[in-house]
C-alpha cells in the first residue's frame, strides 16, 4: 500500500466519466488551452466529434487515441463468483 502523499504537477487536469466530454470544451475554453489529448476506448471514441468540431472552431487542437487495453474480466468473488 502507497502511504505517502503524491502531487502531480502534469497534467493539470484529468476528466472521466459519463457526461465527460460535455462537459471538457468550456473549460479548455475558460484556461486558454491551445491543444488536448482525448484517450478513450473505441467504443465511445464517437462522442469525441462533437467536442473536437467545437474546439476547431475556436482555434484548438484536439487529439483522439484510442490505443486503450480494455480492462480483463472480473473473476472470482469481484465478479460475483465464490470459490
Amino acid at each position: 500500500m502507497y502511504t505517502e502523499e503524491l502531487t502531480l504537477m502534469q497534467p493539470p487536469r484529468i476528466e472521466y466519466g459519463p457526461g465527460t466530454l460535455s462537459r471538457l470544451a468550456p473549460w479548455i475554453q475558460e484556461n486558454d488551452y491551445g491543444r488536448v489529448f482525448v484517450l478513450c476506448d473505441k467504443s465511445v471514441s464517437a462522442a469525441f466529434e462533437p467536442l473536437k468540431e467545437r474546439l476547431s472552431k475556436a482555434a484548438i487542437e484536439a487529439v483522439l487515441s484510442t490505443d486503450v487495453i480494455p480492462e480483463p474480466k472480473q473473476q472470482g468473488p469481484l465478479a460475483g463468483e465464490f470459490l
